[in-house]
């Protein structure tokens, strides 16, 4: 094994002498070779700080792109930290038709959503709605400086023991998938967000009359996330209120002053969707902790959270969590 040394200075020789030959022809026909794992990851990660680059880069194809299938690209390259993967459908293929979308990471469920919903989401955050194009940002790229924007992206330098995706396509006509990853190289990040992932889960609930309702939002199966925001689709909602240990953090909060305020800042509200969300000012430092101590054997102490709607009929509630948190808090 070679050591750490004389790794980076191989990463240096390549990128001052060797990469302009080898971008000339071998890299030049296929730069995904770069993040194939075929090269050293240490060389790469060298490579990509010399350039300073967050490139984007076509990930390998997804397996069993049909009709009324589920979709699977059963391996997605470690090394990098991912910021961002950015999904293209084409033929008579829309957003609204994937039904489910599923990210895992280690074992471990850390995305699922439709993709009407991740739609309405970004345009939520502002971003660009296009009629072909799906993005997934695990970064926040809202945020003003770098220590918010890395707070979720996702570093597979670690090593998991997988890291990959499946979509389950409704009846699409002649459906195509491919996936494109906005990824650089493994750094530190800042102390509050060290280890940490962006997270959306999912769950439904169905209250079954008029009235206000504790709602139960998923915080993954250790706790210990960090609140960034709470979705709620619906038909019915009038209110929100959420408590943590009795303090209110949203009280009274009807459709219309949560969504004024949330206009007023960097959101922009969509139709059948409404939001607690915390980081609205686009700094992941404002997400809520779910973790308020350490008791006498050194174990998490977990706030108690009541997140409450009111609503004016009966209603089929899907709620996404937008979470901070850890792989191995999920």
């Amino acid at each position: 094994m070679r050591s750490l040394a004389a790794r980076w200075q191989a990463a240096t020789l390549l990128f001052l002498f060797i990469l302009p030959f080898v971008m000339l022809f071998g890299v030049a026909a296929d730069p995904s070779l770069l993040f194939s794992g075929q090269i050293d990851p240490l060389v790469t990660t060298g490579v990509l700080i010399a350039l300073g680059a967050s490139p984007l880069i076509k990930l390998p194809p997804f397996q069993n792109v049909a009709a009324n299938q589920t979709a699977v690209l059963p391996e997605i390259p470690q090394g990098m930290i991912y910021e961002g993967i950015l999904l293209q459908l084409g033929g008579t293929f829309t957003k609204a038709q994937i039904t489910g979308l599923r990210l895992w990471l280690g074992g471990k469920k850390i995305w699922e959503i439709t993709g009407t919903h991740l739609d309405s989401l970004n345009q939520y955050y502002k971003r660009t709605a296009g009629a072909t194009f799906l993005q997934m940002w695990f970064a926040n790229p809202n945020a003003f400086d770098m220590a918010s924007y890395m707070a979720g992206a996702i570093d597979t330098s670690v090593g998991y023991s997988n890291f990959w995706m499946e979509a389950d396509i409704g009846g699409a006509t002649g459906p195509t998938l491919a996936a494109y990853s906005l990824r650089s190289a493994p750094r530190d990040k800042d102390p509050a967000f060290r280890g940490m992932i962006r997270s959306i889960l999912k769950s439904i609930n169905a209250p079954a009359s008029a009235a206000e309702f504790t709602i139960p939002v998923p915080m993954g199966g250790r706790g210990g996330a960090l609140f960034r925001a709470v979705h709620y689709f619906h038909t019915n909602i009038t209110k929100l209120q959420v408590l943590k240990d009795s303090f209110p953090l949203l009280q009274e909060g009807t459709n219309a002053v949560v969504q004024y305020y949330e206009n007023e800042l960097y959101r922009t509200t969509q139709a059948g969707l409404i939001s607690w969300d915390p980081t609205q000012q686009n700094d992941d430092r404002d997400a809520v902790p779910t973790v308020k101590g350490v008791d006498s054997n050194g174990q998490n102490v977990l706030s108690t959270f009541e997140h409450k709607v009111t609503v004016s009929a009966a209603d089929t509630l899907t709620i996404y969590a937008d979470l901070l948190t850890t792989q191995a808090n999920l």
